[in-house]
């Protein structure tokens, strides 16, 4: 596995997990959700990795951190097909808890593969290129701004 891809393993969960922010109002608009309804929105996304990443790290343990970690983004981004084109608000709710479950699945493993791939001074230029630097802040940082970008 290359490092950028575990690098973006460690992007896509924050992206994900804010993007829908700025599209709330147009969602509720065109889905026809009351407004006390919306939170489940972002909230669907983060009760899921929440409650899933210590069992999703173990689960790397297990059955290995790389098939682990492809399996998380692999489920991001159907989860997110099946968010973005969600017909119901439902559908979109689903959509997002699927996310946070693949976003728990590969944050721990994609951090573990790091730990396993690189030794000495390069591992720890990895961990502060994953964890401190670029991926994870500008994950949150441009998940409200890709999404106000696209609903334009």
């Amino acid at each position: 596995m290359s490092w950028p891809t575990s690098r973006r393993g460690e992007f896509l969960p924050q992206l994900d997990g804010t993007i829908v922010t700025a599209a709330l109002p147009s969602l509720r608009a065109d889905l026809g959700v009351d407004v006390a309804a919306t939170p489940w929105v972002l909230n669907a996304f983060f009760v899921a990795f929440g409650g899933l990443l210590p069992p999703a790290g173990r689960l790397g343990d297990v059955l290995g951190h790389r098939r682990v970690f492809l399996a998380g983004i692999g489920l991001v981004t159907v989860a997110s097909l099946v968010a973005g084109l969600a017909p119901t608000f439902d559908v979109l709710v689903v959509g997002r808890v699927l996310q946070g479950a693949g976003a728990a699945i590969a944050g721990p493993t994609g951090l573990a593969l790091l730990a396993v791939l690189f030794r000495g001074e390069r591992q720890a230029r990895a961990f502060g290129a994953a964890l401190h630097r670029d991926r994870a802040r500008r994950g949150l940082g441009q998940g409200p701004r890709r999404s106000a970008q696209v609903g334009r």
